[in-house]
This record gives C-alpha cells, sequence and structure tokens, in this order.
C-alpha cells in the first residue's frame, strides 16, 4: 500500500518537473506522455515509462551541452589557426588551377613592413596568382617581396625582386612602426634587421642622451639615432644629433624620416650628412658625448675615428657593435679591440648586450664603451 503510494508521489513529481510552462502551446511529446495520469493496476509499468522519459530529458540535456562544446572548440580552433594556416586552407578550398603548386610555396616564415610583406628567398619568379592573393587577403598587404641576406659595404639586399602585387599600383617603400618610431624604407633597396628590435627598442627609454652631441656613424635610415632623438619627454633628447651614412638610398629615407619627426614637433635638432664618416663631420671631432657604431662586420676598423670624435673634456660613451664567437667572453673581446688603439686606462667596457645570432658558433653583441681621454 505505501509503496504504491511512494511511487505515484514520485511519478507526480517527476510530470511536476518535467511540464513545460505553456502546455497548451507545447508540441513535446515526451512532455505530454508524462501528463497522462497512470493506470490504476499498472503502477510497475507507469514507473518504467517515468524512468524512461526522464532518460530521454537528460539524453536531449547532454547533446544541448555536447553541441555548445563542439561550436565552441570549433571557434577556439579557427581563432588558434595562424595566418599561414589560414593560408593553406584558402589553398585547398581554391578551385584556381594553380592552388596545388601554390601549397608547396606556402613561406614557413615571413616580416611584414605595413603594406609590405617579406618572405625568404624562393625558386620561382613570381608566386602564383593563387598563393599571392591568399597571403594579401590574410596578412592585409598589397605587395609580397623576396630578399635574401644583406652584403657589401653598404649592406644592401640581395636577389630582392617582387613576387605577387595585389594592384599594378602597389608600393614597395613600407613604413614602419616600432615602438612608436615611424620608418620609411624601400624594402627592394634597404634591408631591415628584425633581430635588433630589443637593442633598438633601448633607445629614448633606457638609454637615453639629455643634453648630449650625439653622433651615429652608420646611421642607415635612422635605425639607432631616431628613437634616441624622439623621446616623448623633451628633457630627454639630445642637444644636437649628427648623423652619418654612406649609402644615398638609405640617405634618402634616413632624411624623410627625422623630416617627419620634425614635422611632428617631436625630435631634437638635428645634422645628416651623406658621405663616408671617415671623411666627414671634422668639425665635431673632440665634441660627442655619445656615438653610435651599428656597423657589422669589421666595426673595430672604425674605432680610431670614433675616437676622434669622442669629447675630450667629457667622459663619452660608445655603443659599439661587434662580433665574437660564441666561446668568448664578450666585454674581453671588446677589451682587445680597443686595447688596440687606446692605453687600457682611457676606456672601460661598462656592459655587453648580445644581440643575435650572427653565423655558426658567432654573436652579434653591442658593448658599452666609456671613453676618458
Amino acid at each position: 500500500m505505501w509503496s504504491q503510494i511512494t511511487l505515484v508521489a514520485a511519478w507526480f513529481l517527476y510530470a511536476a518537473i518535467a511540464r513545460p510552462k505553456d502546455p497548451k502551446h507545447s508540441s513535446n511529446h515526451k512532455a505530454r506522455i508524462l501528463q497522462e495520469p497512470p493506470q490504476q493496476g499498472n503502477l510497475n509499468t507507469s514507473t518504467s515509462t517515468v524512468q524512461h522519459v526522464v532518460a530521454m530529458k537528460e539524453s536531449d540535456e547532454n547533446d544541448e551541452v555536447d553541441s555548445r562544446r563542439q561550436g565552441s572548440d570549433q571557434r577556439r580552433t579557427k581563432a588558434a589557426k595562424g595566418p599561414l594556416e589560414q593560408v593553406h586552407d584558402i589553398l585547398r578550398r581554391s578551385s584556381s588551377p594553380s592552388s596545388d603548386a601554390a601549397l608547396n610555396l606556402v613561406p614557413l616564415k615571413y616580416e611584414k613592413y605595413g603594406q609590405v610583406l617579406v618572405v625568404a628567398p624562393v625558386e620561382c619568379d613570381v608566386y602564383p596568382a593563387a598563393l599571392g592573393a591568399a597571403l594579401c587577403q590574410v596578412l592585409k598587404v598589397n605587395v609580397i617581396v623576396t630578399q635574401s641576406r644583406s652584403g657589401g659595404e653598404l649592406r644592401t639586399p640581395t636577389r630582392a625582386r617582387v613576387l605577387y602585387r595585389a594592384t599594378s599600383d602597389a608600393s614597395t617603400i613600407a613604413t614602419h612602426n616600432e615602438h612608436g618610431t615611424l620608418y620609411s624604407f624601400d624594402v627592394l633597396k634597404i634591408m631591415w634587421s628584425s633581430g635588433n628590435v630589443k637593442e633598438r627598442s633601448k633607445y629614448g627609454k633606457q638609454i637615453t642622451a639629455s643634453g648630449e652631441i650625439v653622433l651615429d656613424m652608420f646611421a642607415g635610415i635612422g635605425y639607432f639615432s631616431l628613437p634616441l632623438s624622439t623621446p616623448p619627454n623633451p628633457e630627454k633628447r639630445p642637444k644636437l644629433l649628427i648623423a652619418i651614412e654612406k649609402n644615398s638610398d638609405s640617405f634618402h629615407y634616413l632624411c624623410h624620416n627625422f623630416e617627419r619627426a620634425r614635422a611632428q614637433q617631436q625630435c631634437c635638432p638635428f645634422l645628416l650628412l651623406n658621405g663616408d664618416n671617415r671623411h666627414m663631420g671634422d668639425e665635431y671631432c673632440g665634441q660627442c658625448d655619445r656615438i653610435l657604431m651599428g656597423y657589422l662586420p669589421d666595426t673595430e676598423r672604425f674605432i680610431p675615428r670614433a675616437v676622434e670624435f669622442a669629447s675630450k673634456t667629457r667622459v663619452a660613451t660608445l655603443h659599439f657593435h661587434f662580433l665574437h664567437g660564441t666561446h668568448e667572453n664578450g666585454a674581453e673581446s671588446c677589451a682587445e679591440h680597443f686595447a688596440k688603439v687606446l692605453p687600457t686606462s682611457n676606456f672601460k667596457v661598462m656592459e655587453v648586450r648580445k644581440i643575435k645570432s650572427y653565423a655558426p658558433k658567432i654573436v652579434h653583441a653591442v658593448a658599452d664603451v666609456v671613453l676618458t681621454l
């Protein structure tokens, strides 16, 4: 008797839970089953029906959770895909005859400067249209260029050429924003070293030249001298900056970049010279408080000229880029170079920072060297 009453109570409890809010408008068949009263003589069957319906409801809820989870996983997978994976997907879906060949040419890595994409050297003369279009679409660029490592005294790119243009007038002149400093340059004519980004980021922030006369012996397009000349706080800017660059293409963009900074009233006074630093800037010999020597290789050949530029009445700081073996002590290697020009009492290596690997077992480093002449 009591067991039958208990079962009936359980049935009504399940029915109350599962009943839709508006049964008049419900078309849910499983909900309607729960509203049918049990037969008096068949409580076991009614209990079985209730258990079956509840199991169906739980199954539906689990299916809904699984569906939401699957959709979430798909969105995460799409978001987690890198740009090059997205390019692969576009090419696989493409009906273009060149898509299969294009898949084999997708670059493993790239560098992006403004609207220009630079990829490693490739064997083909130009990219298949499908690949070029996919890269431009995903990476938001309009021209793709390839170049090899810079070479020669002027450090110009080798084997540089355009692989693809999104439009016929797409330019290889890029404007690159690095830590708030704008650099414009022609990617076909001028090399950009992304490996130096950490060192460049120090200039104008950790490395400042408040009230100093600064000379950049290898200015390029303003790699180091531009951020040093344009810190947001005017009190941290140099008194004067002299930048010398031998490469005429680089000098053109050096002028452009400094003039833009001056137009924005963000720059210290400057003098830009096009030519060899060994034969220019004599009027500033003995006056410079800080000298930038961002050049490789064989930078040690220019130490005598740097010493001529260095102030003879104040302490001068040189930022000296050089190469040394991975098995060598950087400070000792740097000191050996300076010891060939100056007595050890006239210089001190304050700090050596590793920039990047230059070649197998060779390190590109920069040393802060203080001169007292």
